[in-house]
């Protein structure tokens, strides 16, 4: 039976994907990094030494009221500029978990991670079919990324704002899958770079007004695609802080 969390409150509203096409390039990091993910904030600190991100940006987790403000100011900035609307709310709660970086104090990117729970998840607003059917796999421990915004990021920040996500939530949550709602036209780019498959049609997200594409990574899959040079080249794994052979 799939395994799921109690049942504990919850802010529930769609995410976006960011659109990967237009990130600057940069060089990629150093793959100078622990073979195992040691603890957080210890990997956080490992991150930024190996890194070829800037010294000044720093990743961690979300957890005071001035950054939450400043991550929702960012969020709704850049969701406006989509076209998505502006009054979305970062959900704050045991099963939710946001993810910043910041550039001198300021947050310049942010993603929430959501353990499913008995409230279940946002992308199940669109497709509750397709997260009923990952579900359903013996031991699945199912986790969403949303709220999905950066602001000037290159290639090596997105891919260390992703880096923490599985560095902290894989062990922590022992997920085994990632379900991430995107807009349709930016569906072959998290394929190439993350290696995220499609999980059903495209259908409307409501909240957004926009339509939307669930898509699906297991953490197994990341775990291989780091393992391996040649998977690696062209993704984001390739800037990941140590490409890290996951053992």
């Amino acid at each position: 039976m799939p395994q799921r969390l109690s049942r504990h409150n919850r802010t529930r509203a769609p995410g976006d994907g960011l659109d990967l096409q237009h990130v600057q390039k940069a060089p990629p990091c150093s793959t100078a990094f622990p073979r195992r993910w040691p603890p957080w904030p210890a990997r956080c600190a490992a991150l930024r030494r190996s890194s070829s991100v800037p010294d000044p940006v720093v990743f961690g987790v979300i957890a005071d009221p001035e950054a939450l403000a400043s991550a929702h100011q960012l969020l709704n900035e850049r969701y406006a500029w989509r076209g998505y609307g502006s009054s979305h709310a970062i959900p704050i709660g045991p099963n939710h978990t946001t993810f910043a970086a910041r550039l001198d104090g300021d947050v310049v990117g942010v993603i929430t991670l959501t353990l499913d729970s008995d409230e279940g998840l946002s992308v199940e607003r669109t497709f509750s079919a397709e997260v009923e059917s990952v579900r359903r796999a013996r031991g699945a421990r199912v986790c969403e990324l949303t709220k999905l915004a950066f602001r000037g990021g290159s290639k090596p920040r997105l891919a260390a704002l992703f880096d923490a996500v599985f560095a902290y939530g894989a062990p922590r949550f022992d997920a085994t899958d990632v379900l991430i709602e995107v807009n349709p036209r930016h569906v072959g780019v998290y394929a190439a770079t993350l290696g995220f498959e499609r999980l059903g049609p495209i259908r409307l997200n409501a909240a957004v007004g926009a339509p939307s594409q669930l898509m699906r990574l297991t953490v197994d899959g990341v775990r291989q695609r780091l393992a391996e040079p040649q998977a690696r080249r062209r993704s984001l794994y390739a800037h990941f802080a140590a490409a890290h052979a996951c053992a």
